[in-house]
């Protein structure tokens, strides 16, 4: 029996497809997408890897929104002595970047000490992974990189509220920072730095997006380079704040 045959990829379907979700590629990602693809495969499968692959990229590089759908430049201060306008609604929708993420119900010494910690499980861990349990039974209770599992997922749950660090795909991109004034799932200090979020008719108050369910909506994603440079420069931040507040030193 033949092989199943799909008709030439329709760069077209798949743009429509990614504009309903509010993902508006640019051209350049569309035309380096169909290349790299598989020409036997059914359009939906085309359109899901679209979308995978433009949520574990940089917005920047892969999408190209109308005005209507970009931050405007002056949410916030241009000058130092400017203050933004009080109150302000935009209705979007927006697709944004996280860049990083702060809970900021916590002090910034209880979030070092977390990270440390975590820092230090995580090296455990590590080396835990080389030595051999006696027992599988004894292991499943037993395991240390379970305890440290147990214990980061302790340090770091979510509490809040989250200050997010956003950017549109303009290049360079708006700005802006977003507080979150209710839960919204999937939104934590553990949410990949890179993720995309959607978010519409928003209240921008001083220059702050606020954020909650009704107006935000977690995308996914990952940028790899972006959450490494997080991961790995999250304590000097913190440290750096702390010490110049005479905290740490």
């Amino acid at each position: 029996m033949p092989p199943t045959t799909h008709p030439p990829i329709n760069g077209q379907a798949i743009s429509d497809h990614l504009v309903r979700l509010n993902l508006h590629p640019s051209p350049s990602f569309l035309h380096s997408f169909i290349s790299s693809q598989t020409r036997n495969l059914p359009i939906n499968a085309v359109c899901h890897s679209a979308r995978f692959r433009i949520l574990n990229a940089d917005i920047r590089e892969c999408l190209s929104p109308p005005p209507n759908q970009l931050l405007p430049r002056d949410l916030t201060r241009s000058n130092p002595h400017d203050l933004p306008a009080q109150e302000r609604h935009l209705a979007g929708p927006f697709v944004l970047q996280i860049a990083w993420v702060e809970d900021i119900g916590k002090s910034k010494w209880s979030q070092l000490t977390e990270w440390e910690q975590a820092k230090r499980d995580e090296g455990r861990e590590k080396v835990v992974g080389l030595a051999d349990a006696d027992s599988d039974d004894a292991a499943e209770a037993t395991h240390p990189a379970n305890a440290i599992g147990q214990g980061r997922s302790q340090a770091l749950a979510p509490k809040g509220p989250f200050k997010l660090h956003l950017h549109d795909a303009q290049n360079p991109p708006a700005q802006v920072h977003g507080v979150t004034v209710g839960p919204i799932e999937g939104i934590n200090v553990d949410v990949p730095m890179g993720g995309k979020i959607l978010v519409k008719d928003v209240v921008v108050a001083r220059g702050v997006m606020l954020l909650d369910s009704s107006n935000t909506t977690l995308l996914g994603g990952k940028v790899h380079a972006l959450a490494t440079k997080y991961k790995e420069g999250r304590i000097d931040y913190l440290r750096r704040h702390l010490e110049g507040d005479g905290t740490v030193g």
